[in-house]
């Protein structure tokens, strides 16, 4: 198994698997910013099925760590948008779950490790989905709720409510 790593060969490996999907693309990740997720779909062809399940969490909207902003492109680009707070895993799997990504990076700058700002993420690509792994993501999917325009907007309005803890990021 060739491990991806974070700023050496991760972003690259995930790039080339999204761009190798020929039907469907599905993205599980709790964390996803605007930025990173235009980056990662860049060009993928219009006839591709994407489907993005993410966790809206108010704690992790409060933090920053995910962007609400996700919402109106998935609609420009007819893209599902699917909320589970359930989920952690970070994996991307592609035409029928042929092929997926399984690591721990998020769908983030730091997390996909882009740029000189990184976390330290590691996976890899599995060529084989056994059926029972496969019957595991359709549960996860199918648990998942889809955000229609009037969820979006409550969501919008409770979400200027929220206010950001201070919390340093090192003890002192």
């Amino acid at each position: 198994m060739n491990l991806l790593k974070s700023n050496i060969n991760l972003f690259e490996e995930i790039l080339s698997l999204v761009k190798d999907a020929k039907e469907d693309l599905t993205i599980f990740s709790p964390y996803i910013k605007l930025k990173a997720i235009s980056k990662l779909l860049d060009g993928i062809h219009k006839k591709i099925n994407v489907t993005i399940i993410t966790s809206w969490k108010p704690v992790d909207i409060a933090f920053g760590s995910s962007d609400l902003s996700i919402y109106p492109s998935c609609k420009k680009n007819n893209f599902r948008l699917l909320i589970n707070n359930k989920i952690h895993l970070k994996t991307i799997i592609i035409d029928n779950m042929s092929r997926a990504y399984i690591g721990s990076a998020n769908i983030t700058e730091p997390g996909l490790g882009y740029s000189q700002r990184h976390n330290y993420e590691i996976g890899s690509i599995e060529s084989r989905i056994y059926i029972d792994d496969q019957i595991y993501f359709d549960k996860i999917i199918e648990s998942s709720s889809t955000i229609s325009d009037d969820d979006y907007t409550s969501i919008i309005e409770e979400a200027k409510k929220l206010k950001k803890p201070k919390i340093d990021q090192n003890f002192s």
